[in-house]
Formats: C-alpha cells, structure tokens, sequence
C-alpha cells in the first residue's frame, strides 16, 4: 500500500500505541485520558474518523462525545465491504486455499480478500494472491460482480471477481492453512459462493479461448 496516503488499515497494536501517546498528550494538558472519554489529540480524531461505520466507538475506543458526534453523521452512510477474489489457472488446474480462520475455517476458497483504502481492486487482488498462495498473477479479466448481500455471513461484502494466471512457487501464507491445485473435475465444497464465481470464470475462459 502507497505509504504517502494518509490512511492506513487500522489494526489493534496501532489503536493502543495511538491510546497510550493520546494519555501521555493528555496528561500535560490537563486532560483525562481518551479512555475517560476525553481526550483531542488531532491523531486519535482523524482515526476515529476513519473507522468503519458499524463500529461502536464509544465502546471500542473510548472517543468523547464531539468525535462520537461526527461519526454519527458518518453512520447515516452505511455501505458494503469491498473484497476481491481471484480465479487463478496454475499447473494444469485452479489454485485454492484452505482457510485458516472463520467462517469457513478449514474450507477451501478462492485466494483473495478485502481491498485496503487507496488501493485499486486489481492491485488488490494481485496482492492477495501473492500474500495467500506466493503466486505473481496477470488479470486475464473480469469475472464478475458479486453481491448478495447473504453471500458472507460477516455482513454484506461484495467481491469483484478476476480470472488470472499464476506464475512462480505456489506456497501458502498470510491467512492460508494451505494452498493446494485442483483439477476442475475434482474441486472440493468451497466456501461463500465461490463455486458460482469458479462456474462463470470457466465461462470466461471458453469465450476468451474463442475470441
């Protein structure tokens, strides 16, 4: 991810280290701790800005009640997660991976995942497939657009999905309990509706070997 964007994928470690410098500011102020519901170090507001709108953030990170505020007007919008998935012919046969973590846990499905603020899709799936499987990829196309909103039993996600070649040496990392090759003719039950996405990326595949 472009390291000049000035929003970055929240994780834990970065909201603590961010809590513990906003109470050491706070402190020399005269404030109570963020944790006290008070506290206005610029950082933490931009954050909390930032956070995705199911988020409690009075609960999650203890923001006073002007940021609780503005995220209301934020929580008016409310949209789907965006996530890629990728169709990826390797060796003969379709790559998959078997998830390590829920839902799903120990299913297999097509490598991909959530597209991070300031990436576009195809960067998104290209960095998935590497993360998830050690596969450099080329787009061959678009697959499709899926989103039903029951499709991920986390909340609504929509996946865009790519139809690629993989190239390199298949080993699995990141979430992946493992990443394995399968024939077409012997897919195992996969996870979400990637079994749909797999059908329409063979379809595409036919209509691009005719072309």
């Amino acid at each position: 991810m472009n390291s000049n964007n000035r929003y970055h994928p929240i994780r834990a470690s970065s909201l603590r280290a961010l809590e513990r410098s906003s109470n050491k500011i706070s402190k020399k102020v005269g404030q109570r701790p963020i944790g006290c519901r008070v506290g206005r170090d610029p950082r933490i507001i931009d954050l909390c800005r930032t956070l995705p709108p199911t988020w409690d953030v009075d609960k999650a990170f203890g923001c006073d009640e002007e940021i609780i505020g503005n995220m209301n007007e934020t929580k008016r919008i409310l949209t789907p997660l965006l996530a890629v998935d990728a169709v990826i012919f390797y060796a003969g046969g379709i790559v998959l991976i078997q998830r390590d973590n829920p839902p799903f846990a120990g299913s297999y499905a097509l490598p991909g995942g959530f597209v991070e603020i300031g990436e576009t899709v195809e960067a998104a799936a290209v960095r998935e497939a590497r993360e998830e499987t050690g596969l450099d990829i080329e787009l061959l196309g678009l697959v499709g657009i899926y989103s039903d909103p029951a499709r991920d039993p986390r909340g609504h996600v929509v996946s865009i999905a790519f139809l690629a070649q993989g190239k390199g040496d298949l080993l699995a990392g990141s979430d992946a309990r493992a990443a394995q090759i399968f024939s077409l003719h012997s897919l195992p039950e996969l996870a979400f509706d990637h079994g749909e996405i797999i059908s329409d990326a063979l379809a595409l595949d036919n209509q691009i070997k005719v072309e």
